[in-house]
């Protein structure tokens, strides 16, 4: 029944109040719609990628905004809160249905659109510094989660709202700016209704722009952990958080220091480069590109990539919400192989086995970097066509980031 909630959604919405079972079911449909809204995102970005190498800046906006909506009406799922098409619905604090256009008149809240309502929503679930959150269970570094950590981090907060706060500022800084995203649907916006013929798009050519993304690709790539790379920086990011706000509150600690007390509190091996990032507050090119502006203030030039990168980043971000979800509630890759084997055939990622592991996926992906490393030695393409042609180990595989999706929900 739960997939029949959405087609009936608008039609039948004050049922939800008369039937019982259709509350159920709607809950039921909020979290299946937890990794599929993921699934999709991943699909909305390997699309949009595949525009960018094709010279269509304006459809790689288009596609990564949706990439990135999806991404965070996958998230506000897991909190229980579901976007539909001009609709919203929430689990509240009794476990009953809350829906705001079902309230008397006089209580009811203005409906806003799908897009307003989603960045509406989670700006206020960053404002809100006292609502309890499960996020630092979406990482992990060296085998064990961030909040496992956190009570090896010198000088860390030791209240449920100290570290909410800290939480908060870290997803900020990396995650959830939502001015940025307020921006990038301003740039939808235009790529989407206006004819772009006057546009100044940022005139990267075409190995600046793969050298960009296999920078990206390299992020993303699975080990003993899903994003193992990638939540390193994350990591080092999360203890700047902690180590200012120790130092905002009068500890006199160095950064040398402070994080050698991780290693010795928690009986991990030092990692140089975990001590490097944070110390030297270094930035990976995802980072770096997910804080620029979508349209130059100056200049008024597009920058796709950072969309795309602010993109990838919410992507993970959601992976990790879903596998926390499956752990908690003992869901198997067995009890969803019949959806995720639909979805690597329908995107072309496998014919008819998919793999035991899906960390697998990742080894077509090292190899093509690998050869395009090669290749760019001796190469420099004007464009696709010249790189297909010249190329011969080019491969579609690399626009495929639906690849980081499947083996990012850790099943």
């Amino acid at each position: 029944p739960a997939y029949a909630v959405l087609d009936n959604f608008i039609l039948r919405i004050i049922d939800l109040y008369q039937m019982p079972q259709w509350k159920d079911s709607l809950k039921e449909y909020m979290s299946v719609c937890t990794f599929v809204h993921t699934i999709d995102g991943w699909s909305y970005l390997s699309n949009a990628i595949n525009a960018f190498l094709n010279g269509e800046p304006s459809i790689t906006v288009h596609l990564s905004y949706y990439a990135e909506l999806r991404a965070a009406m996958a998230f506000l799922c897991t909190e229980g809160i579901l976007i539909a098409n001009n609709e919203q619905a929430c689990i509240d604090s009794s476990n009953n249905i809350y829906i705001p256009s079902c309230q008397p008149k006089s209580m009811r809240i203005t409906r806003t659109g799908t897009h307003s309502a989603t960045w509406d929503i989670i700006n206020e679930w960053i404002l809100n510094s006292t609502k309890q959150t499960n996020v630092l269970e979406y990482f992990t570094y060296k085998g064990r989660t961030f909040k496992e950590l956190i009570s090896f981090i010198p000088h860390a907060a030791n209240t449920n709202s100290g570290q909410v706060a800290l939480v908060k500022k870290w997803l900020q800084t990396w995650c959830f700016d939502i001015r940025k995203y307020e921006e990038d649907r301003e740039g939808r916006n235009t790529s989407s209704y206006n004819a772009n013929i006057a546009r100044n798009f940022t005139p990267n050519n075409l190995r600046d722009s793969l050298s960009i993304l296999n920078e990206f690709w390299l992020l993303l790539e699975p080990s003993a952990d899903n994003f193992s790379k990638l939540d390193q920086y994350l990591f080092a990011l999360y203890l700047k958080e902690v180590y200012n706000n120790a130092v905002l509150n009068g500890f006199s600690i160095t950064k040398d220091d402070f994080i050698k007390g991780l290693y010795n509190n928690s009986g991990l091996t030092e990692d140089l480069f975990l001590s490097r990032v944070f110390i030297n507050d270094e930035e990976s090119s995802l980072l770096k590109y997910a804080k620029d502006h979508q349209i130059d203030p100056g200049t008024g030039e597009v920058h796709s990539l950072t969309i795309i990168a602010r993109a990838i980043l919410l992507l993970r971000f959601c992976c990790g919400a879903c596998s926390f979800l499956f752990k908690k509630n003992s869901i198997s890759k067995n009890d969803l192989d019949f959806y995720i084997h639909k979805v690597g055939q329908s995107y072309g990622i496998w014919d008819t086995v998919n793999p035991e592991d899906l960390r697998d996926l990742w080894t077509d992906i090292n190899d093509l970097l690998i050869d395009f490393e090669q290749y760019f030695e001796a190469n420099t393409p004007s464009n696709i066509y010249n790189l297909k042609t010249t190329f011969t180990g080019y491969s579609e595989v690399y626009t495929q980031f639906s690849r980081a999706g499947l083996w990012g929900l850790g099943l």
